[in-house]
C-alpha cells in the first residue's frame, strides 16, 4: 500500500537532500501521501524523533492514526500524536503529530529540542498566527542551539520558489497520484448569501442523481451547514447519510466523518474548510463548492476578533477540487462563474498581518526576544504590535518601562489560554478561587457549550458545567488541564457568585458597561465601543457588566455573548488604578450653549459626574468643537471681508512656504484670547472675525501678504478690482474700457502667477476670460471689438488698445466693480 502512493518513488531523493540542506520545501500535490510518508522516512534518515505540525486537532491525530494504520502498527507507539486536553504517545514514538500551540509550549519548556531530529509543517500554505510564530522561534533555535536540525515545510499550494530563497534551500515539486476531475461551473448567482443555502442544496440534489461515490460539499459556517442539511434530510435522498464536518464538533465527532459506511451508503459531508487540506476522507469522488468561507478578522481600534465572509483563493479553489480525484476520476461542481475567477486572490494573507497580536508578543516577551530580532516570513505590523503591548501592560502582564514580563506576566505565560484569560487565572488563584477562575477560563477558551442563547450570563454555563462536566469534553480537559497547572487540590470550582463579575473584569478591563439606561439593552463600554444584549437576555436588569465574549454586529455596536454581572463598588475598589477624575466641557444642544462637568471614568465609561463652573478657555474650546462638527462656517459667511482675508491666506500658504493656512489648528489659537466672550456657538460667530484673522498674521507678515497677494488689482484706469483667491486661480473682473494701455499681463505672487481675468462690458456682463491680456488684443479682440460697437456705439472701441488710453468716464456703469 505504501509503494502505491506517488511520494513513495522519492524518498531516496528527499533523505539525500536533507543530508545536504538543512532545510527542505515540499511541494506535493493532494492525495501523493506526503503527511504519511515523509515523517516516517525523515525519522529514519535522522535517526531521531521527528516533529509533525499539523494546523489542527482533528489534522493532527487524523496523521498520527494514518501512519499507524499503513505502518502496521498500534497508534502511540511508533507514531504518536499531542493535542490540546489530548496526548496518545510513548518513549518509543518516533513521529509525534502535534499542534502549533502544542509546539510552542515543547519550545517554551525545551529550546534545545533534545532528541528531535527534524521539524515538519503541514500544510504550510494555511500560515496560522500560531504557525508563524512556531516558524520563527525554530530559526531562532536553530541558530542558537541545534544548527543540525533539519526543516521541512510541505503543502500542495504554496509560493515554494520563495520559500526556498528564504530558507536557502531547495525546491521539490512531486505530483500527485490524483485522477483527473472535471471542473464544472455555474451561472447561478451565489452572490447573495442568503440564497447560498438553497442553492447549495439545490446543486447537491442534482448533482447527487448524476454521480457516484462521496460528496464533499464546502459552505462558509455551521450556519449554512445547518440550514443545507435540514434541507438535504427533508429530500430523503436515498442511500445518503448527510453529516456536518465544522470546528463546532467535537473531535470524536469529527473523526466520525472519516468512517467508511457500510456498502451502499453514500455520505455526504457537509463542511467548513477544515476538510480543505487538514485532513483526507477516502471515498470523496464529488465535491460542491460554494466558493465562500467565514474567516476571523481582528479590529485593531475595537480590539475585538469579527468574522466574516469573503471569497475563497484560488489556491484554496485547486485544493478543494483536489479532493475529487484521491482515489478516482471525479467531478467537482463549483457555484460561481468561470469569469468570476479573476477577481479571486491567489493566496491568502497571512493571518500573523490581521490578527490579536497580544499572544504573539507576551510569548516574544517570554522569550526574551524584539520583534526586530526575530526572522520572519512576514514581519507582524508595528501598529499591532503597539496595541498587543498596550493592551498587555493595562492587564498587568508587561511592565512600563521595558515592556518585560512581571510576575503575573510569568504566570499567564505559562497557561494554554489568551494572555486576558491568563491575567483573569491569576487574580482568581491571588484571591482564593482559582476554581472558579478555571472554569471560566476553560469556558471562554473553548466554543460555547450553549448554541443560540438568547442568554449570556456565564454564571449558568458554569452551573450546567458543573452538572455534568461529560457533555463538553473540550471544556473538561482544559479545566483539568488549567486546575493541574493552577495545583488545585480538589479539582472542584468554586461557589462564590459574587467573584464572576471581578474575575472576569481583569481580564477585560475595557469591556465593563455600563448601561446607557436602567433596564435597556444597550451598554457603552470602557473600551471603544458600545454593545447590546438580546431583548430577552437576563443580565439586562444589571446596570454593570463586563462583556468577555463579543461579536460584531451591524454599525457602531457588537453583540454581547458572554458576561457577568458588576456592581460599582467593586469597580471602584479593584480598579482604582484605571479610574481618572478631570473636567469635561460639552455643549447642550437644547438649550444651545456650553458647560461643564466633573466625572470619574474607566476608559470611556463615565461612573459618575457633577456639574461644575466651566474654565473659559475650556468651554469656549468644547463650543469651537461643537461648531466644527456641525460644519458651521467660521468666519461666518455674512462676514465678508474675515472670509476673503481667509482665503488670501490659504491661497498664499499654498504658494509659498513661509505663509501658514487659517485651518482648524490655527482658527482655535485665534478665538483663544475671545474664549470669555464664547458661551454659545450663536455668541462664536458674533465675535470681531476680521479682527481675529488680522491678528492670526504678524505685522510683517501680513505687510508681505499685501505685497505679493494684494486684496485688489489696479487697472490703468486707476480703478480697483478686487481679487477672489477663493478658487485654484486668482480672478479679477474688469470693465474692458479700464484695460486701454496695458501691455502686459498682471501677475501675482513670487511664482508670477497670471491674474484671471474676466473682461465686463458696458452692460457690466462678461465678454471674455484671459490669462494672457497682450495675446487677447492681437487675437480675439478685432471680434469682440466689432460686437461691442454695434451693442454699445456710444463707446470707445480702438482698433488698437494696448497702446490706446483708459477710460473712467464709463466707471459708475459698472456696479460693484471697483473699490476706490
Amino acid at each position: 500500500m505504501l509503494k502505491n502512493l506517488p511520494v513513495y518513488e522519492y524518498l531516496d531523493k528527499i533523505n539525500r537532500m536533507l543530508l545536504e540542506s538543512p532545510a527542505l520545501v515540499l511541494r506535493a500535490a493532494p492525495g501523493a501521501g506526503k503527511t504519511m510518508l515523509v515523517p516516517p522516512a525523515a525519522a529514519s534518515c535522522t535517526g531521531r524523533r521527528v516533529l509533525l505540525i499539523e494546523p489542527r486537532r482533528v489534522a493532527a491525530k487524523s496523521a498520527a492514526a494514518g501512519m499507524s494504520y499503513l505502518h502496521g502498527t498500534r497508534l502511540g507507539d511508533e507514531f504518536g500524536f499531542a493535542v490540546r486536553g489530548e496526548v496518545c504517545r510513548t518513549p518509543q514514538t518516533r513521529v509525534l503529530a502535534v499542534t502549533p500551540g502544542v509546539f510552542l509550549n515543547m519550545l517554551r519548556n525545551d529550546p534545545s529540542l533534545d532528541g528531535v531530529g527534524c521539524v515538519i509543517f503541514d500544510e504550510f500554505h494555511e500560515r496560522s498566527v500560531e504557525c508563524d510564530l512556531a516558524f520563527t522561534l525554530l530559526l531562532d533555535v536553530r541558530n542558537a542551539f541545534c544548527p543540525e536540525l533539519k526543516l521541512i515545510l510541505m503543502s500542495a499550494t504554496m509560493p515554494g520558489e520563495r520559500l526556498g530563497e528564504i530558507l536557502d534551500c531547495p525546491v521539490m515539486d512531486i505530483p500527485g497520484r490524483e485522477f483527473p476531475v472535471e471542473i464544472r461551473y455555474c451561472d447561478w448567482e451565489t452572490n447573495d448569501l442568503f440564497k447560498l443555502p438553497d442553492l447549495t442544496a439545490r446543486a447537491v440534489l442534482k448533482t447527487y442523481v448524476e454521480t457516484t461515490g462521496d460528496m464533499l460539499v464546502f459552505l462558509p459556517g455551521a450556519r449554512e451547514i445547518n440550514k443545507v442539511f435540514d434541507i438535504l434530510c427533508r429530500a430523503a435522498l436515498p442511500g445518503a447519510e448527510v453529516m456536518k464536518l465544522h470546528g463546532s464538533l467535537s473531535l470524536s465527532e469529527q473523526s466520525r466523518v472519516l468512517k467508511k459506511l457500510p456498502d451502499g451508503k453514500r455520505k455526504i459531508i457537509l463542511s467548513t474548510n477544515i476538510a480543505e487540506s487538514s485532513l483526507t476522507i477516502d471515498g470523496v469522488k464529488v465535491v460542491i463548492d460554494s466558493g465562500w468561507e467565514r474567516k476571523m478578522r481582528y479590529d485593531q481600534v475595537d480590539a475585538m476578533p469579527h468574522l466574516d465572509y469573503s471569497r475563497i483563493t484560488l489556491a484554496s479553489a485547486a485544493q478543494r477540487s483536489g479532493r475529487a480525484g484521491r482515489t478516482a476520476p471525479g467531478v467537482a461542481v463549483r457555484l460561481w462563474k468561470n469569469l468570476d475567477e479573476r477577481n479571486f486572490r491567489e493566496y491568502h494573507l497571512p493571518e500573523i498581518l490581521d490578527c490579536d497580536l497580544a499572544p504573539v508578543v507576551l510569548e516574544l516577551a517570554a522569550w526574551g526576544a524584539a520583534v526586530d530580532d526575530l526572522q520572519w516570513l512576514d514581519a507582524p505590523g508595528a501598529g499591532g504590535i503597539s496595541a498587543a503591548k498596550e493592551l498587555l501592560t493595562g492587564l498587568g502582564l508587561l511592565d512600563r518601562n521595558g515592556g518585560h514580563l512581571t510576575g503575573a506576566g510569568k504566570f499567564a505565560a505559562d497557561m494554554p489560554v489568551h494572555p486576558r484569560l491568563g491575567a483573569m487565572l491569576k487574580y482568581a488563584v491571588d484571591n482564593g478561587c482559582a476554581g472558579l477562575g478555571c472554569e471560566l477560563a476553560a469556558l471562554l477558551g473553548e466554543r460555547d457549550i450553549v448554541r443560540n442563547s438568547e442568554n449570556s450570563d456565564i454564571r449558568e454555563r458554569v452551573l450546567m458545567f458543573r452538572r455534568d462536566p461529560g457533555r463538553a469534553g473540550a471544556v473538561k480537559n482544559a479545566f483539568d488541564k488549567l486546575a493541574s497547572l493552577c495545583r488545585l487540590q480538589d479539582g472542584g470550582g468554586d461557589n462564590d457568585v459574587a467573584n464572576y463579575g471581578l474575575i472576569l473584569a481583569h481580564g477585560f478591563p475595557d469591556r465593563i458597561g455600563r448601561a446607557r439606561q436602567r433596564h435597556s439593552v444597550n451598554y457603552q463600554l470602557s473600551g471603544t465601543r458600545a454593545a447590546v444584549l438580546q431583548n430577552n437576555d437576563l443580565l439586562r436588569s444589571s446596570e454593570f457588566l463586563v462583556a468577555a465574549e463579543l461579536e460584531s454586529g451591524f454599525g457602531e455596536n457588537a453583540f454581547i455573548r458572554l458576561a457577568a454581572p458588576l456592581t460599582l463598588e467593586e469597580i471602584e475598589c479593584e480598579f482604582a488604578h484605571l479610574i481618572v477624575e478631570e473636567t469635561e466641557c460639552f455643549y447642550d444642544s437644547n438649550a444651545d450653549k456650553g458647560g461643564a462637568r466633573k466625572v470619574r471614568k474607566i476608559g470611556n465609561l463615565i461612573l459618575s459626574e457633577k456639574s461644575v463652573a466651566p474654565d473659559a478657555d475650556v468651554l469656549a474650546q468644547a463650543v469651537l468643537d461643537e461648531a466644527l462638527r456641525r460644519g458651521v462656517a467660521l468666519p461666518p459667511v455674512e462676514c465678508k471681508a474675515a472670509v476673503a482675508l481667509v482665503e488670501r491666506i490659504g491661497f498664499a500658504a499654498r504658494n509659498e512656504d513661509d505663509f501658514h493656512a487659517f485651518d482648524a489648528e490655527a482658527l482655535r489659537m485665534a478665538v483663544m484670547p475671545y474664549a470669555d466672550k464664547v458661551r454659545s456657538i450663536g455668541a462664536l460667530q458674533k465675535l470681531p472675525w476680521l479682527e481675529i484673522v488680522k491678528n492670526f498674521l504678524s505685522y510683517n507678515e501680513m505687510r508681505e501678504l499685501d505685497r505679493l497677494y494684494p486684496e485688489t488689482y489696479r487697472t490703468p484706469a486707476g480703478c480697483c478690482a478686487v481679487i477672489d483667491y477663493s478658487g485654484e486661480v486668482p480672478a479679477a473682473r474688469v470693465p474692458l474700457p479700464q484695460l486701454y494701455g496695458e501691455k502686459v499681463h498682471p501677475v501675482i505672487g513670487r511664482k508670477r502667477l497670471p491674474l484671471k481675468l474676466e473682461l465686463l462690458s458696458p452692460g457690466n456682463r462678461p465678454v471674455q476670460i484671459t490669462g494672457d491680456l497682450p495675446g487677447f488684443w492681437q487675437g480675439s479682440w478685432k471680434l469682440v471689438r466689432t460686437e461691442m460697437r454695434s451693442r454699445y456705439p456710444k463707446h470707445e472701441w480702438p482698433e488698437d488698445p494696448a497702446n490706446a488710453s483708459p477710460m473712467r468716464n464709463s466707471v459708475k456703469k459698472y456696479k460693484n466693480q471697483e473699490k476706490q
